[in-house]
């Protein structure tokens, strides 16, 4: 079994399990919070503090296995997608490598990794390798890997959830339907930022992280449920639907600048890739992540947005216990599987 663990502004989103090149079984899943800024854009701010959730989070749910695999985002990954020449596998490693750190202008430490994701041709008809490359400073794993050691956890994978992702839903069914022949927008509603997919083929064309989170809207709901309950009374449970919202302005006034900002960077994006590709249509938008957990925010997106909007509920390669809500746990599971 392996431990998965996606680390999260304000939640660490936690699955356990087995994997194989097919799929996940989930065994236990949890979603815990972690102390507000332990973690910031993926930096480690508070050593101890993220010790202390790690723990709580296993005792807690009775996680069993010391292997991990943790999954990240942040806007210190540098990525690069490449063409180089074929040959042995070092030497590829190496032009990879040179590469990446000639973009970057850095002469840091960094850890540098890549992919094969095809080949292609250039105009004079030589065959060259396609390659997706990440970059990342070494210190920033460093940390990672002392903070699971002192929590006698065993590091086994640091990943990155546009690999997780790009694992995941190759070859995947998602909501019944294939993901092969079409064209996706899968969109990730954190905290802090909002990530923004497109997928053509279950293969990620476009990414792109938005600096916006649905952490004000948090805030406005907590303030709320204490008031109820200072009150005597119990704060119903938040409804994003637009019937609900016409009829709670306070509500609405709250989330309104979220669901302008979350439309925008999506409608943006979509213009964006039709100014790249002839004829492109999103067939969906796909939705995952801590605020999709929001009653009503698929259908009124869909609304804005004028096209079919839907929270991720079902992965064909994803197996998990009755009742666990998958769109928690889309970049754990992907960063269970390893690439054969």
């Amino acid at each position: 079994m392996i431990l998965a663990i996606d680390l999260g502004t304000r939640n660490l989103h936690l699955v356990e399990g087995n994997a194989t090149g097919h799929g996940v079984e989930i065994r236990r899943a949890a979603v815990e919070p972690v102390t507000p800024g332990c973690l910031s854009d993926a930096l480690i701010k508070d050593h101890v503090g993220l010790e202390v959730a790690l723990r709580s989070a296993l005792a807690k749910n009775g996680f069993k296995s010391s292997s991990v695999a943790i999954t990240v985002n942040s806007t210190h990954v540098f990525q690069k997608d490449l063409d180089v020449p074929p040959g042995k596998p070092k030497d590829v490693a190496n032009m990879v490598r040179f590469e990446v750190l000639q973009s970057m202008g850095s002469g840091k430490d960094m850890v540098v990794e890549f992919v094969r994701t095809g080949e292609t041709v250039n105009p004079e008809g030589t065959k060259l390798l396609r390659i997706r490359a990440a970059a990342l400073l070494k210190d920033v794993i460093t940390d990672y890997h002392n903070v699971l050691r002192s929590v006698k956890l065993s590091p086994v994978a640091f990943d990155i959830h546009q690999n997780a992702i790009s694992k995941l839903f190759k070859g995947a069914t998602v909501n019944g339907r294939r993901m092969a022949g079409r064209s996706s927008i899968l969109v990730d509603l954190g905290a802090t930022t909002t990530s923004v997919y497109i997928l053509n083929d279950g293969e990620i064309v476009y990414n792109r992280l938005l600096p916006i989170g649905d952490q004000e809207i948090d805030r406005f709901l907590a303030q709320r449920r204490a008031a109820e309950e200072g009150a005597g009374r119990t704060a119903p449970e938040p409804d994003f639907t637009v019937d609900a919202l016409r009829a709670d302005a306070e509500l609405a006034d709250a989330v309104r600048p979220y669901f302008n900002a979350v439309s925008d960077g999506i409608t943006r994006i979509i213009q964006y890739q039709k100014g790249r590709v002839d004829a492109f249509v999103a067939e969906d938008v796909l939705l995952f992540g801590g605020a999709a957990k929001y009653t009503g925010i698929d259908t009124t997106l869909a609304n804005i947005l004028g096209q079919s909007v839907e929270v991720i509920s079902a992965v064909d390669r994803i197996k998990a216990p009755p009742k666990t809500r998958i769109s928690d746990y889309i970049n754990a599971a992907g960063a269970m599987l390893r690439l054969e």
